[in-house]
């Protein structure tokens, strides 16, 4: 059976040799991707890779890029890593135009990350710099970083911890302790450990994140307080609403002062706040801070965390009985996560389920659905 099929789903794994012998020719480029025109690439690259000369490396590097600045990125990389190919075969006098190849793929992983296919392109960068990269190299561990949160996000949580781990251990050994890097990867291992249910852990996660904060950019840096937003809705989880009070509110404070500009860290601010508020009966305040959140994030074009916001209005609408707000709101938000997370993500699943309840509750009273107040007004929809 022929199994273009399966290679037009993945990338082939391409081993950076020394040989060009140990290449096969499917390799370089899954060939039921390409259109009918773009076949000549195939023979192209091949016949490229077994050339030693540095014109042939560098026409292949300037051939993928060309293709990159037109999104043609399945063209462009497999060009790329044939100059790459064939830099690693004469070494002496290749590092310059090697840190230019391996920028130029970063560059596509960058314009890729919120494709479907990206953590793909993230597993096979990640073969490509170890074979050129020393395997501690810090650019490595930002490639393990950057496959947990692709990983975490299609649900796959235990890769994710897999990647996020091997991510802090090479920055812990090749940056230090102390450095915003490993703080980062921590924050993220602390959202991993949170989606499970793993409160305890996600809150340790998060106070050794706030500590090297606190110690590298000061008490009323916008990172130190994203990290204390993160922390405050997890003490909220975790039923410690004293604590996610303090955390919140101090967060608030200096993201709402900060002379950086920080609005996504303010936006994630004010949702967090909204739901401690919601959760203590103050829902003025609280529907306030959830609509501010929604305008921060719209005006940042962040749909994955639109889509948050909007589920999280939507339960709050439900919860005072505006079914009509909520149904409204809840569609939105299920279709957004729908479209960014696929039909079977948790997330996904948990917004159509409340969006499950509240038709329901209105077909049973439809007086209540229909129903509507001046605290709809406020309401942000989505373009």
């Amino acid at each position: 059976m022929c199994d273009d099929v399966e290679r037009s789903r993945r990338l082939p794994q391409l081993e950076l040799t020394t040989t060009a012998e140990a290449i096969p020719k499917e390799a370089l480029l899954p060939w039921s991707t390409m259109g009918a025109g773009e076949h000549w690439l195939y023979d192209l690259l091949w016949w490229a890779r077994d050339r030693s000369e540095t014109h042939a490396a560098r026409y292949c590097y300037q051939l993928g890029c060309q293709l990159a600045q037109t999104r043609r990125y399945r063209m462009a990389w497999p060009a790329l890593e044939t100059a790459l190919i064939i830099c690693r075969r004469q070494q002496p006098g290749m590092a310059g135009l090697i840190d230019e190849i391996l920028e130029a793929l970063g560059e596509i992983l960058d314009a890729l990350v919120e494709m479907p296919e990206a953590d793909v392109y993230v597993e096979r960068a990640l073969a490509v710099w170890q074979a050129v990269r020393d395997p501690a190299h810090p650019e490595i561990g930002e490639l393990y970083n950057n496959l947990g949160y692709l990983r975490r996000r299609r649900g796959r949580l235990g890769e994710a911890q897999h990647s996020y781990e091997q991510a802090l251990v090479i920055w812990q050994e090749t940056l230090g302790q102390q450095h915003a890097h490993v703080a980062a990867v921590l924050n993220n291992l602390a959202i991993l450990a949170r989606e499970r249910g793993r409160f305890s852990q996600a809150r340790r996660y998060y106070g050794r994140a706030l500590a090297i904060s606190r110690a590298i950019n000061g008490s009323a840096h916008w990172a130190t307080a994203s990290i204390m937003t993160n922390l405050g809705a997890t003490c909220h989880a975790d039923g410690d609403d004293e604590a996610a009070s303090h955390y919140l509110n101090q967060a608030f404070s200096i993201l709402e002062t900060t002379e950086d500009g920080a609005p996504r860290q303010l936006a994630a601010a004010c949702n967090n706040l909204g739901h401690l508020l919601q959760a203590r009966g103050r829902l003025e305040q609280a529907h306030q801070l959830l609509s501010r959140a929604l305008h921060l994030y719209e005006a940042a074009a962040a749909p994955a965390e639109i889509a948050t916001v909007l589920n999280n209005l939507g339960a709050f609408y439900s919860a005072v009985g505006k079914l009509e707000a909520a149904g409204q709101t809840l569609e939105r938000a299920s279709s957004l996560r729908t479209q960014l997370l696929g039909r079977q993500h948790p997330n996904t699943v948990a917004t159509i389920r409340m969006l499950q309840q509240v038709k329901a509750r209105a077909a049973a009273n439809p007086s209540r659905s229909l129903s509507r107040s001046a605290l709809d007004a406020s309401v942000v929809t989505l373009n």
